[in-house]
């Protein structure tokens, strides 16, 4: 995937910066679409077992997505 992107990148003439900027809005427009409850209705809320530190596992519920990172930053 590496060097795919970076092949893409290089044919689109993309700079890492503006790239880096792209990434960081994303994940902040993710952040406030989630706040304001736009995904309800778009994440069907599953059941999942998590094995914990102490190696105890426990079912949790997982409905909503927690791969954006709200406090994202170009310096971050």
């Amino acid at each position: 995937m590496g060097n795919t992107a970076d092949t893409v990148a290089k044919m689109y003439n993309l700079k890492r910066p503006d790239l880096d900027e792209f990434a960081v809005n994303s994940h902040l427009k993710a952040a406030k679409a989630v706040k304001s409850g736009k995904f309800k209705g778009h994440v069907v809320p599953i059941k999942a077992k998590v094995k914990g530190k102490d190696g105890k596992v426990s079912e949790v519920l997982v409905s909503q997505d927690d791969g954006f990172r709200e406090n994202s930053s170009v310096q971050a």
